[in-house]
């Protein structure tokens, strides 16, 4: 089973244990409940745990991230523009951009949780952008934490079978 605290290194420093026998069942919704309750515990404890440091260093010299985060840069005016177009069409265009973002992305998520066994589905692969932000916002990076907000709900506009396959 994982935990949550191999996910998101600063629930250690909480003590908090996240368990859900299928996280596969969790809706959108309950995922983004989740992540808002872990981070208004986080939020009160300023003090990060050496895992938590070593992940602000990985975050901090990782390619892949200013990669992601400079092609969202690029492409977010297409996610927001489509909003007005017919739901098919936003849905290509939602699919094409995901499409290119993707490779950049599930190679960060492998690097990020590299050695640790975990295998991406909607929760791990949400809690990896959850921290990501988090660890943006503890870094004071306003733009990318803004950014990594952005591809979370982006994200959230995708199908299972966008997100996993293909």
């Amino acid at each position: 089973m994982m935990k949550m605290g191999d996910m998101i290194p600063a629930l250690k420093l909480v003590n908090l244990n996240v368990a859900n026998v299928e996280p596969k069942d969790l809706t959108k919704n309950q995922l983004h409940m989740v992540f808002q309750l872990i981070n208004d515990m986080l939020e009160s404890h300023s003090r990060a745990t050496p895992e938590e440091k070593a992940g602000f260093e990985r975050y901090q010299n990782s390619y892949l991230s200013k990669r992601i985060l400079h092609d969202w840069k690029r492409n977010r005016m297409k996610i927001k523009a489509c909003a007005a177009v017919e739901s098919s069409r936003q849905r290509e265009i939602c699919r094409t951009v995901f499409g290119q973002m993707k490779p950049m992305i599930t190679g960060r998520f492998y690097e990020e949780y590299k050695g640790k066994g975990i295998e991406m589905n909607r929760l791990t692969f949400s809690a990896f952008l959850w921290n990501q932000r988090y660890i943006s916002i503890k870094l004071r990076k306003l733009l990318d934490s803004k950014y990594w907000s952005e591809i979370i709900q982006f994200v959230d506009l995708l199908d299972e079978e966008d997100l996993f396959n293909g």
